[in-house]
């Protein structure tokens, strides 16, 4: 029961598995291009010094190769991390496949929201977590996402985020849609209490007929004892 009202809860629009591997495949690849910019100059500097042999660079090489090493992984975190709060959920990748990360502010009700500047730190930990996503080359998260039936990988379950397919839409219109999610939801909810009093009244009416006998012939033998006395 508990499945089903998970999958009743948070409906359309669900980003597909397929766009989310696009989406991660996009920024994995925007995340390369940040290592070899950052990479490219103490590079160049290594060709300098091969060429030249100059003491120079060879002091420049040995304090830029980490120094940008550096850089680029904090850079490639920020974008991972800070982007996303600053940008309302949405990376390249994200943008580009038309999808966008949103928390889950009450399941229950069917209620999303953005995520904000005070999500940082679960901005953070979704980093994190993510790593686990990411083994087998991904196929954690795969296989994850194919059994949730809100599509979410062990990052997003434990993080209480989901995955929309509706990146270029307003606020407005967003709100408006979750409003009808959660009006449906609450249509379901009452259609199901309903159920539940119809089950309930015909389990009583059961129960009433067979006690009806037992009570008719309860009432008799009293009747028989009563004309015996």
């Amino acid at each position: 029961m508990s499945e089903e009202k998970k999958t009743t809860t948070i409906k359309e629009p669900l980003s597909t598995i397929s766009n989310r591997i696009l989406a991660t495949i996009i920024d994995f690849l925007i995340v390369d291009l940040i290592f070899f910019v950052c990479l490219a100059l103490p590079f160049a500097f290594h060709l300098s010094f091969v060429l030249t042999a100059k003491l120079a660079l060879e002091i420049l090489l040995y304090i830029f190769w980490p120094l940008m090493g550096v850089v680029a992984g904090l850079a490639s975190a920020a974008y991972f991390i800070y982007w996303p709060i600053k940008t309302n959920g949405l990376t390249i990748g994200k943008k580009a496949l038309g999808i966008r990360l949103m928390l889950i502010a009450d399941m229950q009700k069917g209620e999303l929201r953005f995520l904000t500047n005070d999500d940082l730190l679960i901005s953070f930990k979704r980093f994190i977590f993510s790593f686990v996503d990411m083994q087998l080359f991904g196929g954690i998260g795969m296989i994850l996402m194919n059994k949730s039936p809100i599509v979410q990988t062990f990052a997003d379950e434990n993080l209480n985020t989901v995955v929309i397919d509706s990146e270029e839409i307003e606020t407005e219109a967003l709100d408006k849609m979750i409003a009808t999610q959660l009006l449906k939801y609450k249509n379901e909810k009452t259609d199901d209490k309903e159920m539940e009093i119809e089950e309930e009244k015909e389990e009583e009416q059961e129960i009433s007929k067979k006690e009806k006998p037992k009570k008719k012939a309860k009432m008799k033998s009293q009747d028989k004892e009563e004309i015996e006395e």
